[in-house]
């Protein structure tokens, strides 16, 4: 008997606050990810600050409260190791404050091939680390959850513009990105019932 897939709880939105005119390329990276595999619609938005008179961008996250906790862990998680990483990579390789848009986008598809590595197993198979959800039924749920935050995502910001910027790549840079991102894995900060989120994390 195919087991039912779980229904997340309440949605919610969850805003990340720069405090800054434009957003890093780090960070639109680590927001379209989340789109992609963790539940969540994402949008960069501009944000007015009453106190200083001043407005700047902010990534915000839709999806229910569940989805939205994992999120966050990741996006911070993800955020401050590519940080790291590349004053590490700077350091010993001498790299140029321009290779770090080739770093963070090297680290990021290295992080991506790991998530989708899980998605091309058996479709009765559960993510490693897991046993509780079937990637079949983890599939379903990213397809129920895309729909229900974008319907939630267009009323919200019903004139969204699609933000495509290019960048100038550093090969040696950006390959070395890549393969840190390979080497690194989201861990779960805490133990915690699976319903499909969380699945996507090691223990």
């Amino acid at each position: 008997m195919p087991k039912k897939i779980p229904m997340l709880q309440t949605s919610g939105i969850c805003i990340f606050k720069t405090a800054k005119k434009r957003m890093e390329s780090i960070e639109k990276m680590i927001l379209n990810f989340l789109e992609e595999f963790y539940f969540v619609s994402c949008v960069i938005a501009t944000i007015y600050n009453a106190e200083t008179d001043e407005e700047y961008k902010a990534g915000v996250l839709i999806g229910k409260q569940e989805a939205l906790v994992v999120a966050e862990y990741v996006y911070r998680f993800l955020f401050n190791t590519s940080r790291t990483l590349w004053q590490d990579f700077r350091k010993k390789h001498h790299g140029q404050r321009t290779g770090k848009v080739a770093f963070d986008s090297g680290f990021m598809k290295g992080i991506r091939s790991n998530h989708e590595r899980m998605f091309k197993q058996p479709e009765d198979a559960a993510p490693p680390g897991d046993t509780s959800m079937p990637i079949a039924a983890v599939k379903a749920l990213r397809v129920q959850c895309r729909a229900e935050n974008n319907r939630e995502k267009n009323r919200l910001f019903p004139r969204l513009r699609k933000d495509r910027t290019s960048y100038r790549m550093d090969e040696n840079a950006f390959s070395r990105g890549m393969a840190q991102g390979r080497k690194t894995h989201i861990h779960r900060p805490v133990e915690h019932h699976t319903t499909g989120v969380t699945a996507l994390l090691k223990r």
